[in-house]
């Protein structure tokens, strides 16, 4: 196995099953450091809304 290969890292990303949207959403706003602005249309709205800059904006 190459070097490059060997010393690789990689994360797992866990899914949510059986959690909706709009309780996710809730959980994250009830935390203290919220959501990332990237969620939102523009950095500051709360929206949600999710911003064009972002590949995974809605």
């Amino acid at each position: 196995m190459r070097e490059s290969l060997e010393n690789r890292h990689e994360d797992v990303w866990l899914r949510v099953h059986d959690v909706a949207t709009v309780q996710i959403r809730a959980r994250v706003d009830d935390n203290p450091v919220g959501h990332h602005w990237a969620h939102d249309s523009w950095p500051g709205a709360r929206d949600w809304r999710g911003s064009s800059r972002v590949s995974c904006s809605e």
